[in-house]
């Protein structure tokens, strides 16, 4: 028998979270002197206050019972730290003669090699005599038992015992990648058990920083210093134009060089530096295809050597080939350490950007084509591709067993490379590029303005090619009116040169706007709106009247945002660079960081996200490169094919 742990009240105790979470950590004692335990020394796995079916990394708990056995549960107001609002989990048992039932959830590949203890509280009723075990077991399928007894502490005056455990005696487990914890009563040699007892507060103690430190001793380095001296901001912003842009690119190369998991190669998505260190030890994707890219930025900028670039990718794609797919494709996000699926879910936009980088690299390093051109392959868009609506859907959710319902509809997006892309290898018909939306039709009431224009011929094919009014100017939309919308494609697709009256030029305008929109109509010194972390979280930032939906600006200004614009206008990239360096302690040893906000404390975000730090040292690149990375990519047989798409519109 398998039974779910039921969800009676979700969230009941979601206000006093905090607090009670500093009386957890303040009450936990390090050892006999009742020292408190520093909050950074523990990884909770669960306190069983929010009366939740999941513990607080995810997993799901589930009791077992087999031969005739039973294992019954419920939360209870009874908590081992004397919490008056928290809760235990009280367990009924029935368990026949030499046999085993137990309380199980999933750990879902938690990185903990630097614990040093597991503990947790349990109280027994005087009468019982059952024996306790514990089991932890990895992604690997190995599993190691102890029993607690021997491990207990003396009973305080309510009843309960503290359970400390040291890692070391839980025999060849990788702690890099736990997948379970089983709390086990046995029976006994003589005859049947049965009886109850209470379990609380599962959590794993190490040194200061343990989650921290447990994952950063994958990577090869990590920032010492979350803020550089003063002067060497001022320094950088001194330098000329092209030694500026040389010695920034090399900062923001670091980050690649040194946040890839030393033995699957993979990037992680994000990390924050300060006081309080994070490591997003996952990666999707577009990071892959963007650390692809930053591999032969690095090279032709002369930071590393060929055979190193080349040594680098090889060793990622030794990793792709054992990753689970589905149909071809990769999942949305995969954990870097152990390889789990941590998103089954398969977006079209981001296996868009992966294949463009394996397009730049199969022309950039000779010798990976081969590999490149299987990944490719077996990427197959047509999957996506709707023939009714003539457009792609936004991906596949496996949980669902489902396509999305949605399409990516718009042509100004992250998304038209997914499009380009999937022509250009022959998945789909190139009429699905006049299918998408110059802008929406003007009877779309909702949108944030009623589209000027009529329709209009283009590569034989009857669009609408309507467009937005913004002061003086007249531009094709994005869906929220952000810079990494309008320019992030054009990182590989040379729409400067081949479509100077359309993309192109709606790129130069949609720089323009945000220019004038930041530093004229809102005052801020800076400019550069765009998807990016900020002090309470990650957020979607934009100049809303240029957008479909539009998104709101909320004074987070990105560096990323204006970089993407360096072949538009160099000049004021430059110039808005040199303000954020000599106004804002944004530069840290991995160059500049993700956000500054414009009110309030706190302004600078101190955090890296793989996505931005790729496309500015893309877009570096390209511009002392004479676009090398858009060359390489417009090399491919299929690209070249379709250019005409670029070639053929005019929008203004």
């Amino acid at each position: 028998m398998r039974k779910v742990l039921k969800n009676k009240s979700p969230f009941l105790f979601f206000t006093f979270l905090t607090l009670s979470f500093f009386f957890f950590t303040s009450h936990l004692e390090a050892d006999s002197s009742k020292k408190p335990i520093n909050p950074s020394r523990i990884k909770k796995v669960d306190n069983f206050n929010s009366h939740n079916a999941r513990n607080d990394i995810g997993g799901l708990w589930t009791a077992q019972a087999l031969d005739g056995g039973e294992l019954k549960h419920r939360f209870k107001k009874d908590d081992a730290l004397n919490d008056l609002r928290g809760s235990s989990l009280w367990i009924r048992y029935k368990v026949p003669q030499k046999k085993k039932v137990y309380l199980e959830t999933d750990l879902n590949d938690l990185d903990i090699s630097q614990a040093r203890e597991l503990r947790f509280w349990v109280k027994r009723a005087a009468e019982d005599e059952h024996r306790l075990y514990v089991l932890l077991g990895d992604g690997e399928n190995r599993v190691s038992r102890l029993q607690i007894k021997q491990h207990s502490s003396s009973e305080d005056e309510r009843g309960w015992q503290e359970v400390r455990v040291p890692l070391k005696e839980f025999y060849n487990i990788d702690f890099e990648n736990l997948k379970k914890f089983q709390l086990i009563v046995r029976g006994e040699k003589e005859g049947a058990a049965q009886g109850s007892f209470f379990f609380d507060d599962l959590v794993f103690i190490g040194p200061e920083n343990l989650v921290f430190k447990s994952l950063s001793d994958n990577l090869k380095g990590f920032p010492e210093r979350a803020e550089l001296p003063n002067y060497q901001r001022f320094d950088l912003a001194s330098l000329p134009s092209d030694k500026m842009l040389e010695r920034l690119a090399e900062m923001t190369w670091k980050y690649f060089d040194n946040l890839v998991d030393k033995k699957t190669h993979l990037i992680v998505d994000h990390i924050q530096t300060g006081e309080h260190k994070i490591i997003g030890d996952y990666t999707s994707p577009t990071n892959i295809g963007l650390y692809f890219m930053a591999c032969v930025s690095a090279y032709e900028l002369g930071f590393i050597s060929k055979d190193d670039a080349f040594s680098r990718i090889q060793k990622t794609f030794k990793t792709l080939k054992k990753m689970k797919k589905w149909n071809g494709f990769f999942y949305n996000f995969y954990n870097t350490t152990n390889l789990q699926v941590t998103r089954a879910y398969v977006s079209t936009v981001d296996s868009g950007w992966l294949a463009a980088g394996l397009m730049v690299v199969r022309k950039a390093f000779r010798g990976l084509a081969n590999d490149a051109d299987k990944f490719l392959q077996a990427m197959d868009f047509s999957l996506f591709y709707s023939k009714k609506v003539k457009q792609l859907r936004l991906g596949y959710d496996e949980l669902e067993e489902s396509m999305t319902s949605y399409h990516y509809g718009l042509l100004v997006s992250e998304a038209r490379v997914a499009s380009f892309v999937a022509i250009a290898k022959g998945d789909v018909p190139a009429e699905h590029w006049f299918n998408l939306y110059r802008t929406p039709p003007p009877e779309w009431e909702w949108q944030t303005q009623k589209p000027l224009g009529r329709e209009r011929e283009v590569g034989g094919e009857w669009v609408f090619g309507g467009m937005y009014r913004y002061g003086s100017y007249y531009i094709v939309p994005s869906w929220g009116g952000s810079m990494f919308e309008f320019l992030m494609p054009s990182l590989v697709m040379q729409e400067k040169k081949l479509s100077p009256q359309g993309l192109g030029k709606n790129n130069k305008i949609a720089t323009k706007i945000h220019i004038e929109y930041a530093l004229k109509e809102k005052g801020y010194p800076v400019w550069g709106l765009s998807p990016c972390s900020y002090p309470g979280g990650y957020g979607e930032f934009g100049v809303k009247n240029i957008g479909v939906k539009g998104y709101g600006d909320f004074g987070v200004i990105t560096p990323h945002a204006s970089i993407i614009a360096l072949e538009y206008e160099p000049k004021k990239i430059i110039a808005n660079i040199r303000e954020f360096l000599n106004r804002y302690p944004v530069l840290g040893e991995y160059g500049l960081y993700d956000s500054v906000k414009m009110r309030g404390r706190n302004k600078v975000t101190s955090k890296y996200l793989a996505l931005d730090q790729g496309m500015i040292l893309v877009s570096i690149t390209n511009y002392l490169k004479r676009g090398i990375i858009r060359k390489y990519f417009h090399e491919d047989r299929g690209v070249k094919k379709h250019e005409y798409l670029l070639e053929d519109e005019k929008f203004f």
